[in-house]
């Protein structure tokens, strides 16, 4: 079963001010989406810490793009992380697609 996945940017926290640089970026809430072919989906929310480099290029915060949060989330977490992410998804879909335990209605119920 082929399973599309996705990271959804739902906040970024951010430090006033650190070294002259204005809403520093250091804290991604995150959504990890899976749907499969029959649409069905599920998703797993997180946070990811980003540590500060005075280093690095800055983007202020206003021209930042979702892709380029994805990609500091993506460089934050280890390949292993992403896979258990994706696997677990992958289980919820797939429990959704075949339950092992159902809730029908009570009998007496209408």
């Amino acid at each position: 079963m082929s399973i599309n996945y996705s990271w959804v940017i739902c906040a970024l926290e951010c430090a006033p001010n650190i070294d002259g640089r204005e809403k520093v970026v250091t804290l991604v809430y995150w959504r990890r989406h899976g749907v499969n072919a029959e649409g069905i989906a599920t998703d797993i929310s997180g946070s990811q810490e980003l540590e500060y480099d005075e280093s690095n290029l800055f983007t202020p915060y206003e021209n930042l793009t979702q892709n380029q949060i994805i990609n500091w989330l993506e460089d934050n977490m280890t390949p292993e992380q992403i896979a258990a992410l994706d696997a677990i998804l992958e289980t919820q879909i797939n429990e959704k697609a075949n339950p092992t335990i159902v809730l029908p209605p009570l009998p007496w119920a209408e």
